[in-house]
C-alpha cells in the first residue's frame, strides 16, 4: 500500500473520529443547532439525568484511572475569567478550574501535534499525486513544513536546533496520529493523570508519547488496543466530548455555557460513574461574573 492509500485511509479514520457528534433529547433545539450536539447511539436507549450516575448503572471500565483528570474536573469553572493568559497570577484562578485547564492544556498540545501530521500527511499526498517515490513524497513534505514553520521562528533561532525539534516533534505527531487512527476517537487524547497521585496497577500501561523507542512504542500500542482495558469502546461512548470542550474554552458568560458545562460533566459520569464530590458542587453552575475566585 501507498503512501498515498494510507494516508487516505487514515485521514478518513481520524476524521469519523474527530467529528463524530452525539441529539441529546432533551436539549434546547437552539442548542442544539449552535453546537452540533447529538446524543450518541449507545444512550439513546436511556437517558441519564445530567450530572447524576444511577446507582449500579455501570462498573467503570478498567482504563478509568487513565482518565482521572477528565474524571475530576469540574468544567462550570473553565476558561473563566475569559482573560485569563499565561501571565495570570495561578494563585487567583478558582480552584475548580485547575483540573479542567490541566486537562486541556495537555488535549491542545495534543492536537496541534495531530494538525501538524495531518499537515503532513496531507504534503506527501500531494507529492506522490504529482508523480514523487514515497521516500522521496515524506522528504519533501517535512522540508515544506519546516520552511512553513520557519516563518515565525526569530532571526537569532539557532537552526540545527530548530531542525532537530522539528524532527522530535513530527515523531511524536506520528504516534499521536496512530493512536488516534487504532482508537477510532480523538477522545483518546483526553488520557491524563497526576503521577503523583496515581499509581497505575501493573497490567494497565501509562500513556508516553516521547520516553519510548519504535519497538517499545509499538509495543504499547498493542497493550492500549487490550480488549480488557476497554480503552476504545471507552474513547468511543465519550464521542463528542473533545469537540464540546474547545467550544467551551474562551465562551465567557453566554447561554451555552451552564449547558456545555452539565453536558461534559454527564457524559463523562455515564462513561466512567461519578467521582466523589459534595452534591452542592454537582448541583451548582458557577456565576460567571462574580463567582471567579
Amino acid at each position: 500500500m501507498t503512501a498515498s492509500q494510507q494516508s487516505q485511509g487514515r485521514g478518513h479514520r481520524l476524521a469519523q473520529g474527530a467529528s463524530s457528534m452525539p441529539m441529546i433529547l432533551n436539549a434546547p433545539k437552539g442548542i442544539q443547532l449552535q453546537t452540533g450536539i447529538e446524543e450518541p447511539e449507545f444512550e439513546q436507549a436511556r437517558h441519564v439525568m445530567a450530572g447524576k450516575q444511577l446507582a449500579g448503572a455501570s462498573v467503570p471500565p478498567k482504563c478509568a484511572v487513565l482518565f482521572d483528570n477528565l474524571r475530576r474536573a469540574h468544567w462550570s469553572y473553565f476558561g473563566i475569567p475569559s482573560d485569563i493568559k499565561p501571565w495570570f497570577d495561578i494563585r487567583l484562578m478558582h480552584i475548580e478550574a485547575v483540573e479542567p485547564s490541566a486537562v486541556y492544556e495537555v488535549l491542545r498540545a495534543r492536537l496541534g501535534l495531530l494538525e501538524l501530521y495531518r499537515d503532513f500527511d496531507e504534503a506527501v499526498e500531494q507529492a506522490t499525486a504529482s508523480g514523487m517515490a514515497d521516500q522521496a513524497a515524506e522528504i519533501f513534505a517535512s522540508r515544506k513544513l519546516m520552511l512553513d514553520l520557519g516563518k515565525t521562528i526569530l532571526e537569532q533561532t539557532d537552526i540545527d536546533k530548530f531542525v532537530k525539534e522539528f524532527d522530535f516533534r513530527m515523531k511524536v505527531a506520528k504516534r499521536i496520529a496512530s493512536l488516534v487512527e487504532a482508537i477510532g476517537a480523538i477522545e483518546v487524547l483526553l488520557i491524563s493523570f497526576d503521577e503523583d497521585d496515581i499509581s497505575l496497577p501493573q497490567d494497565i500501561p501509562a500513556l508516553s508519547f516521547i520516553e519510548l523507542n519504535d519497538e517499545e512504542w509499538t509495543s504499547l500500542l498493542s497493550q492500549l488496543l487490550e480488549p480488557s482495558l476497554q480503552l476504545k469502546e471507552t474513547c468511543l461512548k465519550l464521542s463528542g466530548v473533545v469537540h464540546m470542550i474547545q467550544q467551551l474554552d474562551g465562551m465567557g458568560k453566554s447561554a451555552l455555557r451552564p449547558f456545555l458545562a452539565q453536558e461534559i460533566r454527564r457524559r463523562v459520569e455515564d462513561v466512567f460513574g461519578e467521582i466523589n464530590q459534595s452534591d452542592d458542587d454537582d448541583n451548582s453552575m458557577a456565576d460567571v461574573e462574580t463567582d471567579i475566585f
